[in-house]
């Protein structure tokens, strides 16, 4: 089958599309599903540029996947030409970018009906992490009418965007940082006060909130401590702020490398670590988010979007051979909304 792999560590340039790549073989308890698009998310070309020991070799590329049912045990709730999205398991050797993958029932679901394939593949990693997220944090429909806030920071992006739906849709005045090109289209997906991160300083904006869903870290979150609530509730999505903040301080002409990457993963990790220590004494809660894949998330999510709750926001769309030129595009940092591959062409049963 084909399938885009890296087999070293590097820039978008080691990503290169195989023709003849072996096709997973399904296990008892697996569906195995023809892909149909598959999202990038910025966690792919971290792992493509870190050095990570045992890490699969080769590696598929992606882990966001929309497409159809191919095969299914006898009995499963899923039936061939049954249209699904979920996410794959990041660190293991399958992908979204290659035409057939195996994954388990039970992180899998059925896709959202009124979303085309490309919205839905944007979805599953961006909104696992938003409900789980908040879920953890005791943020669902209880909190409507409660006069509560939220500071999102990268509101445009992938995660950000979902992020300010969901809390608009649980009734939170929303916050949230992002360059003053986008205000526009983050006040239509729900945010009340956009906050220009060149040009103001979020904690002297958003005082005292009630919430901080984090995806930057480094230096947003010393500074997001001097703005919440210390009652309140802070969320920190795994990101690569502290690696970026190394980079800086370093003068890395290359920005965030695989060795940066690496260490800035470390302290956040340390950092994290002592601010869960600390929640009790000096406040406020802290939740360290890490997505995990689960159907239960991900039939929520369907039910959202399906409602007009949550709609995913599509940058751009890339053929699986210019996946690199895919990568290219949301390193850079400035993609609005999701950059997704499109592997197939059809969701037709009769092509599976």
């Amino acid at each position: 089958m084909r399938a885009v792999v890296y087999t070293e560590k590097g820039g978008p340039e080691v990503l290169k599309l195989q023709n003849d790549f072996p096709a997973p073989t399904r296990a008892k308890g697996e569906i195995l599903v023809k892909v149909i698009s598959s999202a990038v998310n910025p966690v792919d070309w971290k792992l493509r540029k870190s050095f990570i020991p045992f890490f699969p070799n080769p590696k598929v590329v992606g882990c966001d996947v929309c497409g159809v049912v191919a095969e299914a045990d006898s009995g499963s709730r899923f039936n061939k030409g049954d249209r699904v999205f979920f996410m794959l398991p990041i660190v293991a050797t399958q992908g979204g970018c290659a035409e057939y993958v195996t994954v388990r029932e039970g992180h899998a679901d059925f896709a959202p009906r009124n979303l085309d394939d490309d919205q839905a593949a944007g979805l599953p990693l961006v909104g696992q992490t938003v409900l789980q997220g908040y879920e953890a944090v005791g943020i669902t429909e209880k909190l409507r009418g409660q006069n509560k806030s939220i500071l999102i920071h990268a509101g445009a992006g992938g995660v950000g965007s979902v992020a300010i739906q969901v809390a608009k849709y649980y009734g939170l005045y929303v916050y949230t940082t992002c360059s003053a090109s986008n205000f526009d289209f983050v006040k239509s997906i729900g945010a009340d006060r956009p906050i220009d991160y060149k040009t103001e300083a979020f904690e002297e904006v958003a005082v005292n909130v009630d919430y901080i869903f984090d995806l930057m870290g480094g230096d947003y979150e010393l500074r997001g401590m001097k703005c919440i609530n210390p009652s309140g509730y802070y969320i920190n999505v795994m990101n690569s702020g502290w690696a970026t903040k190394i980079a800086s301080a370093l003068d890395m002409p290359d920005g965030v490398t695989g060795a940066e990457n690496t260490l800035g993963n470390l302290i956040g990790y340390a950092y994290a670590a002592y601010r869960k220590l600390a929640a009790p004494v000096t406040g406020p809660y802290y939740y360290y988010n890490v997505v995990q894949p689960r159907a239960d998330s991900l039939k929520l999510l369907a039910k959202l979007a399906d409602e007009g709750a949550v709609k995913p926001i599509t940058d751009s769309v890339y053929s699986l051979e210019d996946t690199a030129e895919a990568h290219r595009r949301i390193e850079g940092g400035h993609a609005r909304g999701k950059v997704v591959i499109r592997v197939a062409q059809s969701t037709s049963s009769s092509s599976l």
